[in-house]
């Protein structure tokens, strides 16, 4: 909510601060999209060099000129393609002159993406500046994103950012402030949503204005620009945006002219800011409090692209729960930290946050690309927790009458939650019971039997960050009663009885904990026809839209009973409306997550210039709806002119003092408010066009839709701990494996911290410190009280802590009690605290002994010789310049050879090779790959075929399906090394074209001393790698990844 007190301060200059000479700050730019309406390989290829060649001319030409450029990727795609420009660049950014905007890895979206996310994008960034120029950034430098969330001063005095700069506020259609203006102030002070504080230039202009060599004093905006700022001074880009490239000459010289009678200061984009610190000295710079939202270009940014916002969500979280077990694994056994990995995916998907990738609004071809690095990211992270899983699963009490189950809970709260996971049975069991690691028995179900797997749910009591082993007996017994009532039209649980109008849609939610009605009308689906939106079609949702009335869904309606048990009852619920196919499933859970109403969505979407939006008629009334922020929230009123589709994190909140209901959400963000007891989820954004541009976006999103949001009632006002806490557990679901059955010291579970339960604190981040020393650990205030003390505490003493800011540099000691971290918080504070602690394992990760191969073939080459000894017969090549001598994958190291002249990998004809004398491992590790297509292949061991899938070396690993576009598929091998260009004898480096090696497992019996390759041509096998760590000890029986198509 705006501090209009504040506000009105922010619209008016101090009257007791003499006039200045007027001074105009020119901050150069080459902004460019890293994808929009061209792909990634198109920025390589032209704008990248474009962006470097021109400026380093510029400072060759011009001794006081200044660049400033943003994105480390960018840069870290300068370094892979132009190495010797970037050597060149380089110097400069030594020299002052080239400076490193943005702090970040690239310019992203900050609605979107979440807090932490776009804290993890400044810790990249920083860490590749310091690494490669020996440099900081100390800005934000956003001029081209679609409105700022609240949280992102909050963020950037964290990681010691002084300022942010902008254009885009004067996009906002209507205007926001009093005498008509679309900002609260040129240049002034933005405070977070924390207290926290920041200069800000929200009226930088034009990041595209060019000059025509004359003085700036010829140029009225220029001199009105310094005449409305404080101080007369006013901060002003200029030069290139969109495709990057360099300013134009003349441009260059009116800014060096020395005839300017205003003072013309060629700056860094942080040098304003460096000039008014401390900010506390300047009271005549006005202050903000508040969000900076668009109206309506980028409201529809939101939404649009929806796969994309799954698949953003989903590495959000898995990136989370893998560095967290990877910890916990760490500390227990000494299973190596995969740092390098889990920076790299990191790396991977949080690049197409970027505020024309993730927002929804390039070209599908672009998406290609975007679809293909989530899908990579979101299994490699997987691939890591399952190793981290197998790794700590050894040190556990896993002994069972029945099945050994470990639970990973990587939320930092205990909780209770159903898990529902699919494990292998000898013959077809009626019934199961479940005893939890204290051996009391809880709630547990068979959902289905099929294909020698039984589908089991039951309730899981686990503590904070937790691993915990459940016995999992199947019997031939008749199933136990429920007290989940279900019918065709309703379902019910010992808090919420749910009813169903003839549409399927939910008619009633009583709480009966107080014999409380939630709706009043109905919850359902809405459709919005002639979702018109001409000019700007992904970007924006038009008010005039959303204020008809929409229609629901009605064609084919058939609701029935998909499962039942004294665990958790689903009810589905099918309809059509034209082309397009819905079905929701609507579970209650007795013993578990009681107090939600979960909504799974599966839709084959088909419907052009539609609007879908979840639609809530509630029974609460308020003209105020709070939202989360992800770091702390907010309130906002009934739709405005200015205020119609805003962005929300995990939840929003409607609550009238004595009953409130929070509405949750897994992968979507933009909502309205039409009237005081109407909260609406927009779910999915096809707009009609009209004019000759984004012909494409017609059809955005046609396609299969799998989501889901959840209903939580709620006495009172709203409790904020606990709604954040609700939300992370939806967000989070509970990961399963089975494992074998031995004694283990930890016991049947293990809890990493415990976060003093008195207080509100959220952990948000668990890992490795990024020098390798110690762990991080980092927690939001989520009470809203003016200030919480809280403690975290781990499970051994700690020899030392620290304050930490956001990229990981101490800023002070702290005192520690034993095993207790004490943490104070401010008003939706966060803190990043170091810790160190003996870890309870000295034990390395087993012995692995590398095996010798009979090398045959050449797959690696080099630039100049790209042509010679290529790896597949038509000329296509891993890049030797960017590939490692050796690599970890999942805690197993491997040797490549890749030195040119020199044979790559083994091209399988039946070779026999020999395992080392004398070793006792029990498992074989191979990196291969398939020149052509997908081989299903075997290799031979001890007279048995062991059948492999070794997928192909190129093309996608996997793709969302956009209907007449893509097909949905995801490839399930583990991947070892993805290789970012491939070299081609033909074409020279092609950008971006992937190329991968993937790791494969066998089993070796006692006394194994050779294996014999597979008799195909087509498999190259680059390396070999015996170990007696199993990765694969646990084996995961949930699924916590986005499949498209499922």
């Amino acid at each position: 909510m705006i501090k209009t007190s504040v506000l009105a301060g922010a619209l008016m200059l101090s009257s007791s601060v003499a006039a200045a000479q007027e001074k105009v700050y020119c901050v150069s730019n080459a902004h460019f999209d890293s994808q929009w309406n061209w792909t990634v390989q198109t920025s390589i290829d032209e704008y990248i060099p474009a962006t470097i060649y021109r400026n380093l001319w510029l400072l060759d030409n011009y001794p006081d000129y200044v660049i400033n450029f943003e994105g480390g990727v960018k840069y870290s795609w300068m370094k892979e393609y132009y190495p010797e420009a970037f050597e060149r660049v380089r110097d400069y950014v030594r020299k002052g002159r080239w400076h490193v905007s943005g702090a970040s890895w690239d310019a992203n979206d900050t609605n979107v993406p979440s807090p932490e996310s776009q804290l993890r994008n400044i810790l990249l960034g920083q860490q590749f500046y310091r690494s490669e120029f020996g440099v900081k950034s100390d800005d934000i430098f956003l001029p081209d994103c679609f409105g700022f969330s609240y949280t992102l001063p909050s963020v950037a005095a964290h990681a010691d950012l002084l300022g942010f700069s902008t254009q885009k506020l004067q996009w906002r259609n209507k205007p926001f402030y009093p005498g008509d203006k679309k900002v609260p102030f040129n240049t002034g002070l933005w405070k977070g949503v924390d207290g926290a504080v920041i200069m800000a230039a929200l009226n930088s202009g034009d990041y595209t204005r060019r000059f025509g060599g004359e003085p700036l004093t010829d140029h009225a905006d220029v001199r009105d620009l310094a005449a409305s700022s404080p101080d007369n001074a006013a901060y002003m880009y200029y030069g290139v945006g969109d495709r990057g490239g360099a300013p134009t000459i003349k441009s260059v010289i009116t800014v060096l002219s020395p005839g300017n009678t205003v003072e013309v200061i060629p700056a860094t984009s942080s040098q304003m800011y460096h000039d008014y610190l401390p900010y506390s000295s300047h009271p005549e710079l006005p202050l903000y409090d508040g969000e900076l939202l668009m109206d309506l270009h980028g409201n529809g940014c939101y939404t649009s692209q929806a796969a994309m916002k799954t698949l953003n969500r989903k590495n959000e979280k898995l990136a989370d729960a893998a560095e967290r077990i990877s910890v916990m694994a760490h500390y227990l056994t000494g299973h190596p930290y995969p740092a390098d990995e889990l920076n790299t995916e990191w790396q991977r998907f949080i690049w197409h946050q970027f505020h024309d990738d993730l927002t929804g609004t390039s070209i599908p071809e672009a998406y290609v690309f975007s679809w293909n690095d989530e899908l990579i990211a979101q299994n490699k992270f997987v691939d890591l927790i399952d190793a981290a899983a197998s790794a700590a699963s050894t040190v556990l009490d896993t002994r069972a009458k029945g099945v050994p189950v470990m639970v990973y809970n990587p939320v930092s709260a205990s909780r209770r939650e159903t898990v529902t996971a699919t494990i292998p049975v000898d013959n077809t069991p009626r019934s199961v019971t479940v005893y939890g690691p204290d051996n009391r028995q809880v709630k547990a179900q068979i959902d289905r039997v099929a294909d020698g797997k039984a589908t089991v749910s039951f309730s899981a009591e686990v503590p904070a960050v937790s691993l915990s082993v459940f016995d999992v007996r199947f019997s031939s017994k008749a199933p136990a009663a429920s007290s989940l009532k279900t019918t065709r039209n309703s379902i019910e649980n010992s808090i919420y009885r749910v009813t169903l109008d003839s549409n399927g849609d939910i008619a009633s939610i009583i709480d009966k904990r107080y014999d409380r009605e939630l709706v009043d009308g109905a919850f359902r689906l809405a459709m919005f026809d002639k979702n018109e939106s001409y000019w700007w079609p992904s970007w924006e949702i038009h008010k005039a839209v959303i204020d008809r009335e929409p229609r629901g869904i009605t064609g084919n309606v058939r609701t029935s009973v998909e499962r039942t048990g004294e665990a958790a009852a689903t009810l589905k619920v099918e309809r059509t409306d034209g082309d397009s196919r819905f079905i929701q499933y609507i579970t209650l859970h007795d013993g578990a997550a009681d107090d939600r109403i979960d909504i799974e969505n599966v839709i084959d979407w088909d419907s052009r210039a539609t609007l879908l939006k979840a639609e809530f008629n509630t029974a609460v009334f308020s003209p105020v709806a709070t939202y989360d922020l992800g770091l702390g929230r907010i309130e906002r009123g009934n739709n405005t002119e200015t205020a119609f589709e805003v962005p929300a994190q995990y939840w929003a909140d409607l609550s009238d003092g004595d009953y409130g209901i929070t509405f949750m959400t897994d992968s979507k963000y933009g909502w309205d408010k039409p009237r005081d007891n109407t909260l609406r989820l927009s779910l999915i954004h096809t707009p009609a066009r009209g004019c000759n541009d984004f012909a494409h976006q017609e059809t955005q999103d046609l396609g299969h839709h799998r989501f889901s949001y959840s209903i939580r009632g709620h006495k009172g006002a709203l409790d904020g701990a606990a709604t954040v806490y609700a939300a992370e557990n939806f967000n989070n679901p509970l990961i399963a494996y089975t494992v074998p059955k031995h004694k283990g010291d930890v016991g049947r579970s293990f809890s990493f911290l415990n976060v003093d339960a008195g207080s509100s604190p959220v952990v948000k981040a668990l890992k490795m410190a990024e020098d390798g020393d110690g762990y991080v650990v980092r927690l939001y205030q989520t009470s809203g009280n003016a200030a919480d003390n809280s403690s975290v505490t781990f499970p051994a003493a700690l020899t030392a802590a620290s304050a930490l800011n956001g990229i990981e540099e101490k800023k002070g000691v702290i005192a520690t009690d034993g095993a207790t971290l004490p943490v104070g918080l401010s008003r939706f504070g966060l803190a990043t605290c170091g810790v160190k602690m003996p870890s309870r394992s000295n034990t390395s990760p087993g012995r692995q002994i590398k095996v010798d191969l009979p090398l045959n073939h050449g797959a690696f080459t080099i630039n100049e010789f790209r042509h010679e000894d290529t790896f597949t017969d038509d000329g296509l090549s891993f890049a030797a310049e960017i590939a490692p001598d050796s690599l970890v994958s999942a805690g197993i190291g491997f040797n490549l050879s890749r030195r040119p002249g020199e044979n790559h990998v083994v091209l399988c004809h039946n070779d026999t090779i020999a395992l080392p004398e004398g070793h006792d491992c029990r498992y074989l590790y191979i990196l291969a790959t398939s020149r052509g297509e997908d081989v299903k292949t075997s290799f031979r061991v001890n007279g048995r075929d062991v059948e492999v899938t070794i997928p192909s070396f190129a093309g996608e690993y996997g793709q969302w399906g956009r209907k007449g576009f893509s097909e949905n598929f995801l490839r399930d091998e583990p991947l070892a090394y993805v290789g970012t260009h491939t070299h081609s004898s033909a074409d020279g480096d092609i950008p971006y074209k992937f190329n991968y090696i993937y790791r494969l497992k066998i089993d070796l019996p006692a006394g194994t001393r050779e294996i014999v390759l597979p008799d195909n041509d087509k498999v190259a096998v680059f390396a070999m790698t015996l170990g007696n760590n199993d990765i694969t000890t646990a084996s995961r029986v949930t699924e916590p990844r986005y499949i498209p198509g499922l």
